[in-house]
């Protein structure tokens, strides 16, 4: 398949473009004339190292 992701992403709606998403494969199925995309996305919450710090007053 002589599609890059980059060329798939810009095809696709902004908001369908997460930037917590990481697509790791595609497969083109000539059969079924369908592509399927497969991600793993990070919706954990990171944690703010800095949360402790308080602004002087």
């Amino acid at each position: 398949m002589g599609v890059s992701k980059t060329t798939l992403r810009q095809q696709l709606p902004p908001e369908k473009v997460q930037a917590n998403h990481r697509c790791v494969d595609v497969i083109d199925d000539r059969e079924t004339g369908t592509i399927q995309l497969n991600f793993v996305s990070n919706t954990a919450k990171e944690t703010n190292p800095y949360a402790h710090w308080s602004n002087p007053p």
